[in-house]
Formats: structure tokens, sequence, C-alpha cells
């Protein structure tokens, strides 16, 4: 009998973990990402039209601080903490990955 087992869904829900001195001197823990989560962050993209604070303000979206706090860190790593942080999330979805009808019969 086939059985999902707790641990590998706890690896794949993991937090994930911004160590201090990336984004100042706090360490930042994302304990869940969640589609409605994903949904807000694409909302402020559209609504931003281009401005250049999206980075910041999607990033502290998921990290539930106010945008401000990211002010005077570098763009470069906003973006590459985000980009981590949504890679992360896609390769971990795209992990569990769903069975074709050959599989399921």
């Amino acid at each position: 009998m086939a059985t999902l087992k707790r641990e590998e869904i706890k690896q794949l829900s993991d937090p994930i973990i911004i160590e201090a001195g990336i984004l100042g001197e706090k360490e930042y823990r994302v304990e869940k990402i969640t589609t409605d989560m994903l949904i807000a962050v694409d909302r402020i993209h559209k609504e931003a039209q281009g401005a250049l604070d999206v980075p910041i303000k999607q990033l502290a979206f998921l990290l539930g601080v106010q945008p401000e706090e990211f002010n005077a860190i570098d763009l470069r790593t906003i973006s590459k903490v985000l980009t981590f942080l949504m890679e992360n999330t896609i390769s971990k979805v795209n992990s569990a990955k769903t069975p074709t009808v050959a599989e399921v019969k």
C-alpha cells in the first residue's frame, strides 16, 4: 500500500531562511507561500505599472514587513532574494508532479 509520509511533506514545506547580513542585520523566515500570496505579489506588479520599487514591495509582502525596511538595500540584492524565493517555491511545486492518467490506473 502506498503511503505518503509526513517527512516527505515536511521537506517540501521547510521554511526558507534569508540569513542575517543579506537584507541588513535581521534574519528573515518564510514559513509558507500560498496561492493567495502569489496572487497578491502579481497584483503588486500589475498595479505598480513599471515603478522601480515593485521588487521591494513584493519582497516585503512575502516577508511580512514594511517596504521601507528595504529602502537602503541594493536593488540587485532585493531582486536576487525575490528570485531565490520564487525559484525555490516553483521547484518544490514542480517536484510534487501531478500523475498522468496512465500512472493513476
